[in-house]
């Protein structure tokens, strides 16, 4: 069973799949196991493991992809680069400062303490910014489209 690798290796060779894709709401099990099984995983935000979760996720449990539901399926996924200490996905932005995460929005930087809705990009952003620390205080997200 899941996360063990080879439950998504027989799915795989079952359906004869050539370029498959782990798809959850779970990082310690659909995640965790795509990832063991060297499959790129998308996680999406529609039950057990919320934002906050993949922000703070072991480098074993962090997603190739991010999604909000399986709609996110049909939609090219933009990258995440860096700039400086800054990751861009599109016009979002996002950092790391005093182990807190900041966002650039509206011409200012907003450190995120309280409980926050962001975009999906921004959570993009603010994910691999996230995971580029060795800790960060994440506060719960709601993320939107």
């Amino acid at each position: 069973g899941k996360p063990e690798p080879e439950i998504f290796r027989l799915a795989t060779a079952r359906v004869g799949g050539t370029r498959p894709l782990g798809v959850g709401d779970r990082l310690n099990t659909d995640i965790a196991g795509a990832n063991a099984s060297g499959i790129p995983s998308l996680h999406v935000l529609t039950g057990i493991s919320g934002a906050r979760e993949v922000i703070m996720a072991t480098p074993e449990e962090r997603p190739s992809y991010l999604g909000i539901d399986l709609l996110d399926l049909s939609e090219p996924q933009p990258p995440v680069t860096q700039e400086g200490d800054w990751f861009c996905c599109r016009s979002a932005r996002a950092t790391i400062a005093d182990d807190g995460l900041v966002l650039a929005r509206d011409g200012g930087e907003f450190r995120l303490t309280d409980p926050a809705t962001v975009t999906l990009d921004e959570y993009r952003a603010l994910a691999v910014a996230g995971w580029s620390a060795t800790a960060v205080a994440v506060p719960e997200l709601k993320v939107t489209r």
